[in-house]
């Protein structure tokens, strides 16, 4: 929700107090010591490397920022409640979309390394997507393309979208089935295959954190890694969302983005922890205009690229972030996202 964030920024507010999710360390160490000791951690088993990936931009993505720009024509103010566009069930991608997703599988961040042709010692041995359409769609549209397509692809309902609303309500385990046949595999909603789509959502009615909801978004989180952290793979590749990945990495990201985490695993009794490993720019802690921290649906304090910052945020937010973490002005050096189709 590209002006969403706008919208609701001025009562969302951050629960990190209750969260046993870490602060993400702002820019990764790429120093030929820091990368021979990740490259030993990773041999060993004590670090994964998870890309993960947003997926592309959607069918409400588009409905909502038109559906925002006209509430502020008419002197309205939106917020979830309102809006009739979040009404859209399951929304597949958009042909923008689709398109997003098909480029984001040429990023250098992933075509070389986890989407490398079989053999390869970097080839991702799995790639966990939440079980929406859009996210679904995104997955298959990275591996197309590819030079080896065969990629083990396990539908995870505890990384789907967060909100109560209808656009973030996945559809039953037949209906997937139907649409999506043998190239996902959907053993993990089996036990749940009318219902796996129902949670509470972690804002209430009236845009302001809820106390239930955000505990069981948090737990999500946590069960979500330590699982991941169990896996035997070394290699993963996560597609998921935006409200999703605010929670689980505390980070903002933009449509198709793609940013590669390393998942340290803890000794037992120790809960595994994220950290930034590479990214089409520093990830740095994101600023509003107004010097607040971004936070989104009762997130941490949110990190990010100076190009998402910019693109969600405004020119006057990207340059104070950058000034705060001593990165070129973006108006004189336009920061680098994720490559976008030809046709914007």
């Amino acid at each position: 929700l590209v002006q969403a964030t706008r919208a609701l920024a001025a009562v969302l507010f951050s629960w990190a107090a209750s969260s046993d999710m870490k602060r993400l360390a702002p820019v990764d160490d790429t120093s030929p010591s820091s990368v021979k000791k990740l490259h030993e951690e990773i041999v060993d088993g004590s670090v994964k490397r998870v890309w993960c990936v947003r997926h592309g931009q959607a069918e409400h993505n588009v409905a909502v920022s038109e559906e925002i720009a006209k509430f502020r024509a008419e002197g309205r103010e939106w917020s979830l409640e309102k809006s009739e566009v979040l009404r859209i069930r399951d929304p597949p991608l958009t042909e923008f979309g689709r398109q997003q997703a098909r480029i984001a599988g040429t990023d250098s961040l992933i075509c070389d390394t986890a989407l490398a042709a079989s053999g390869s010692p970097e080839r991702a041995q799995l790639i966990v997507v939440s079980p929406l359409r859009r996210t679904l769609q995104t997955a298959l549209g990275l591996c197309r393309g590819t030079p080896d397509s065969d990629f083990k692809l396990l539908a995870h309902p505890d990384i789907q979208e967060c909100m109560q609303v209808p656009s973030d309500t996945g559809r039953p385990l037949q209906d997937l089935q139907q649409e999506f046949g043998s190239d996902i595999d959907f053993s993990m909603l089996e036990q749940s295959p009318d219902t796996w789509f129902e949670k509470p959502s972690p804002m209430t009615k009236d845009d302001l954190p809820d106390p239930d909801g955000q505990a069981a978004l948090a737990a999500r989180c946590s069960r979500f890694t330590e699982w991941l952290a169990a896996r035997p793979e070394d290699r993963i590749i996560v597609v998921a969302h935006h409200t999703l990945f605010s929670h689980l990495l505390s980070i903002d990201f933009l449509n198709c983005e793609v940013i590669e985490m390393a998942l340290h695993v803890q000794p037992r009794g120790k809960k595994a922890a994220w950290k930034v490993a590479k990214a089409t720019g520093d990830v740095v802690p994101l600023y509003l205009a107004d010097g607040k921290e971004v936070s989104f649906c009762g997130s941490p304090a949110l990190s990010g690229t100076l190009a998402a910052c910019l693109t969600k945020h405004g020119m006057d937010a990207a340059q104070l972030t950058a000034k705060r973490a001593a990165l070129p002005d973006p108006a004189v050096t336009p920061p680098v996202g994720p490559a976008a189709p030809a046709s914007t």
